[in-house]
């Protein structure tokens, strides 16, 4: 693609106009990558990918004849779309599926108290996972079909059903190179990239899932390297992580930062946690609880909120795949110089690295619109959800959902999440002397968000 066509050196060659000095030898020695020359990265990549979306279903009691299956919902959305000339499956429980196909399965979240007790009386809930067919991301018309899949959905809502996504939900991206799977190298450059710019990641989700606390589906990388079971939790800074990945030889060793102890409730479990992290390799490589066969061989992407909206999904999809796209492409000193001259700079935005992996200008114009605006922006969706829902029934449960979606997602919860996280030192070893990470988060109205903010209690654990 055009934008893509300029050298990665001449976009890395912005980083040598810093503003604000480096940091980097008073808190670690620098970051040295020791064994990319021992992989092949040069390969081009075919890059596919696959979605899977998260959502809850409110239906009226009535709308289907009695009987004890506990899917119906989940079976009415997968006739629709076989009716609609969709290639879809209903999973129940078949490891024999392929990928050419979407697949539907009844999921197993549930809605907060708050929410659950104003599902209206007469309804039924139920939770959903949808996940796309595998598509290639160049040449696939991926756009127009899962637009039609979900406008098709949608339809339902003209029969007194909802589609609700929570808290409780999330938007996953599987990336992929084709069936060829990722060199050791381009995974551990992603995870990388996603470990030494955690903060600016975060800058695009919301609250709850750039958490440590009571966040079990998509921890965060410095969560991993503060509490693995096979980490070095001495190693408290930025570089200190880096080098851990970077010594990773093989997949296995690489699948053990992903460890976490078990909880007590539970019995130790000795298989690797990808599935619990924002970027999830287990599907890479197989072990003891994975045979080959079923591998899937992608990149997960598992930080997103759960959302049904194509004007969030569409983005993201680009932006994860540029992010593995230019991890299997980046030269060992580029890396290297991006990583000691960046990471530790405050002034370093999810907009600057954005430049540096040269994301699609049109894409980081959105993000960019998304973040400088998300306080009203946010408000101003809520609102806009709740009046348009007129049905009077459903009008308590929409008011729930938008106004916590609302505080999560809104700049002061998120930026307020991130500085604390900065203050306790969850992203590693900082020298604090330049203030705070956000200093005009002081002058942000913070009028019914602070409850939202994690707050030092959160980290008393920690």
């Amino acid at each position: 693609m055009s934008s893509f066509s300029n050298s990665i050196s001449v976009q890395l060659s912005l980083l040598q106009k810093a503003s604000v000095p480096y940091i980097t030898h008073r808190i670690h020695p620098t970051f040295k990558m020791t064994s990319q020359s021992s992989q092949d990265i040069s390969e081009p990549l075919d890059l596919t990918f696959g979605i899977e979306l998260e959502f809850f279903v409110v239906y009226p009691g009535d709308y289907f004849p009695y009987n004890e299956d506990d899917d119906r919902a989940v079976k009415r959305i997968f006739s629709l779309l076989l009716e609609k000339d969709i290639n879809i499956v209903h999973d129940a429980g078949d490891h024999t599926y392929t990928h050419t196909s979407w697949r539907i399965k009844e999921d197993e979240l549930d809605l907060s108290e708050r929410e659950n007790d104003r599902v209206p009386k007469g309804y039924f809930l139920e939770s959903v996972e949808l996940v796309s067919r595998k598509f290639h991301f160049y040449d696939d018309a991926w756009r127009g079909e899962i637009t039609r899949v979900l406008n098709i959905i949608k339809d339902l809502e003209t029969q007194s059903w909802r589609f609700l996504t929570s808290t409780k939900t999330g938007f996953h991206v599987h990336i992929g190179n084709n069936d060829s799977g990722f060199p050791l190298q381009t995974a551990k450059n992603v995870y990388t990239l996603a470990t030494a710019f955690e903060r600016c990641f975060d800058s695009l989700h919301t609250m709850p899932r750039i958490k440590h606390v009571d966040n079990d589906y998509c921890s965060p990388p410095s969560k991993f390297f503060r509490k693995g079971r096979f980490v070095d939790r001495e190693s408290r800074s930025l570089m200190g992580w880096l080098t851990q990945i970077e010594d990773a030889q093989t997949f296995p060793d690489f699948g053990k930062l992903f460890i976490l102890p078990a909880p007590r409730w539970q019995k130790a479990n000795s298989d690797y946690d990808g599935h619990s992290s924002a970027y999830n390799f287990d599907n890479l490589f197989a072990n003891e609880g994975r045979r080959e066969e079923n591998l899937t061989r992608t990149i997960e992407f598992r930080q997103h909120a759960g959302t049904l909206q194509t004007q969030d999904i569409f983005p993201w999809i680009k932006a994860v795949v540029r992010v593995v796209e230019w991890a299997h492409s980046i030269g060992e000193k580029e890396l290297e110089r991006l990583c000691n001259g960046k990471m530790y700079d405050r002034s370093f935005k999810i907009e600057q690295l954005f430049q540096v992996i040269q994301l699609d200008p049109l894409v980081m114009e959105w993000y960019v619109s998304k973040l400088s605006t998300s306080h009203n922006r946010a408000g101003e969706y809520q609102q806009d959800v709740i009046e348009n829902e007129l049905d009077e029934d459903f009008k308590p449960l929409v008011e729930v959902i938008e106004g916590l979606r609302y505080k999560h997602s809104n700049v002061v919860a998120v930026l307020g999440t991130i500085e604390i996280k900065f203050e306790h030192g969850l992203y590693g070893a900082w020298n604090t002397s330049g203030g705070p990470l956000f200093p005009n988060l002081l002058s942000i109205d913070r009028t019914d968000t602070d409850d939202e903010v994690e707050s030092e209690e959160d980290y008393a654990e920690e």
